[in-house]
């Protein structure tokens, strides 16, 4: 019987070394979740999945009906807009202690926790989000025994595609370059297509020097004053948080957080607005306890001008000045690309794939918390 899982430490060893921030998140129990095939007699699980928004990360044994499953909670949110940082032993602080809770702004005493946030004040919210959701879902195999069954069981309903993981570091922001990008990527005397070029060549010169982690001095940007001709950086406050869930291709920005509430707690970003609209964003698909992971994503009219590249360095900045990891997943080499403009290093690529076309189970699994340890 498949089983939404509680303890964590009766499936976080399944998912070892697995540097995958949504897994993180799941483990955790900060969003999405666990679930695995428990047996009559409650033995320490040998398969599991971990489901956030919509990706679907298969460890363990492989088996064919958790492969087939789909949880209730993966209509409660994302359209199957690829993540950008949509993620090998991290050096950035306990990064991967798989459940271990460590003090951060996720879990701080008194907070409400992000479930009870989810249990409580979404329920409206999840019916709006399940009328917009997609049956595509990105299916992550640990092992070729997985991926194997994924192919089977869907045959021309799954896509094999390749995504990007990009190193985890936390000493490799060059905080100075990226206030650059910031600060005078707009600035008087150039348009946005020659800073964007200027910004490129500096780019494949740039030194990223160790510096402190975890800066606390505040931060002394001015989000809404920087702008050049009709372009203006903005933080995602309510009604920006309302206009990237209106259209398809920024939905992703905040669509991992069905209210506002949630997403001011738990979530952070920033936008580019032309004549009022949004334009460009980078912002939490997701959030664990030491971070997020980035989402970023330019309208179609307005790519090649340097606008994502804008948007990321603030959402790096910010992060770093909250004491948070920006984590980053790519779905192409372009994604690859602009991750390396803002200071990241390149790791591997892995095999995924997109499912869609296809029915799944729908109905919710029981919570069960298993006593072995």
């Amino acid at each position: 019987m498949i089983s939404k899982i509680t303890d964590m430490d009766s499936v976080k060893d399944l998912f070892a070394g697995w540097e995958e921030t949504c897994i993180w998140s799941c483990l955790q129990g900060v969003m999405g979740g666990i679930y695995a095939d428990k047996d009559e007699y409650g033995t320490k699980p040998r398969s599991a999945m971990a489901v956030l928004g919509d990706f679907c990360f298969f460890a363990g044994e492989a088996n064919a009906d958790l492969v087939k499953y789909r949880p209730a909670c993966c209509d409660m949110g994302a359209t199957h807009a690829p993540r950008h940082c949509d993620t090998g032993e991290t050096h950035a602080p306990q990064h991967c202690d798989t459940g271990e809770i460590h003090t951060s702004r996720h879990c701080d005493t008194g907070e409400t926790h992000i479930s009870q946030l989810l249990d409580a004040g979404a329920e409206a919210a999840s019916s709006e989000f399940a009328a917009e959701h997609s049956n595509m879902v990105i299916m992550v195999p640990q092992n070729p025994q997985w991926a194997e069954l994924i192919e089977r069981i869907y045959q021309n309903g799954a896509r094999k595609m390749q995504r990007y993981a990009i190193k985890k570091e936390a000493d490799v922001f060059d905080r100075a370059y990226l206030k650059k990008i910031v600060d005078n990527i707009m600035e008087e005397g150039h348009s946005m297509e020659e800073r964007h070029s200027m910004e490129e060549r500096h780019s494949n010169k740039v030194t990223h020097h160790n510096e402190a982690w975890y800066p606390s001095e505040p931060s002394s940007h001015n989000e809404a004053l920087q702008h050049n001709a009709d372009y203006v950086l903005r933080s995602i406050d309510q009604a920006l948080y309302q206009q990237c869930r209106e259209q398809p291709w920024s939905r992703d920005l905040v669509s991992q957080f069905p209210s506002y509430e949630m997403y001011s707690r738990y979530g952070l970003g920033f936008v580019i607005l032309k004549n009022g609209e949004i334009v460009s964003g980078a912002s939490s698909y997701s959030a664990y306890l030491q971070g997020i992971e980035i989402q970023i994503d330019t309208r179609k009219d307005h790519r090649r001008k340097g606008l994502a590249l804008i948007c990321g360095a603030r959402l790096i900045l910010e992060c770093l000045e909250r004491g948070l990891y920006p984590s980053w997943d790519a779905y192409n080499k372009a994604s690859v690309a602009l991750a390396e403009k803002l200071g990241y290093h390149y790791s591997h690529a892995y095999d995924a794939y997109e499912v869609g076309g296809v029915s799944f189970s729908l109905s919710s699994a029981p919570e069960v918390a298993s006593t072995i340890k």
